[in-house]
């Protein structure tokens, strides 16, 4: 079911409001997924002159992770799931699932154009989940969760595109969010 969002657009399908409590569980794993491999002055992500604008988050380095867990807790909720809590010391998981067998992906690119994006690193390199979800959030309400689409990992390996934001930015594989499948109910 579309639904008009925030700025107008008619694209998000599903639309989650998240508890103090969720919110409260994300930010205590964003810590624990970002401290676990956190290199001491890393540069951008110890700059204490960045602004926080969440009460969720007290650093900006913990910020990634945590938009990605809301996006992973809503999708949950949704269809009665369980996120996994594990923490990596490495780069992120093995790729199989951020809850079950399904890869939660989430964009803060809040136009209709948004994007399901994976980095080709990752795609290369980690175990395939059995379909990605693509949610959005608004950095400035991120207790709100669009639940965008899913896609099986089989229909994405065949009609993913290519792109490149910038000449110096890593290459990802990407489709659009309107071609996603409606969320389905476990």
């Amino acid at each position: 079911m579309q639904e008009k969002n925030s700025w107008g657009g008619t694209i998000a399908k599903q639309v989650i409001r998240l508890t103090a409590s969720e919110m409260k569980k994300a930010s205590e794993l964003a810590k624990g997924r970002t401290d676990v491999k956190t290199i001491p002055n890393k540069k951008g992500w110890n700059n204490e002159s960045r602004k926080i604008r969440h009460k969720y988050i007290d650093n900006n380095k913990h910020l990634p992770n945590f938009l990605g867990i809301v996006g992973e807790i809503a999708y949950a909720r949704f269809v009665g799931g369980k996120v996994d809590e594990s923490l990596y010391a490495t780069h992120g998981d093995d790729g199989s699932g951020d809850v079950g067998r399904v890869e939660v992906k989430v964009s803060t690119f809040m136009t209709d154009d948004v994007e399901l994006k994976i980095p080709e690193r990752d795609y290369e390199d980690k175990m395939r989940p059995d379909k990605y979800v693509l949610c959005r959030v608004d950095r400035s309400a991120p207790s709100v969760v669009e639940i965008i689409g899913e896609v099986s990992a089989e229909r994405f390996d065949a009609e993913k595109k290519v792109k490149q934001y910038r000449p110096d930015a890593p290459i990802n594989y990407v489709m659009s969010g309107r071609d996603l499948d409606e969320v389905a109910f476990a």
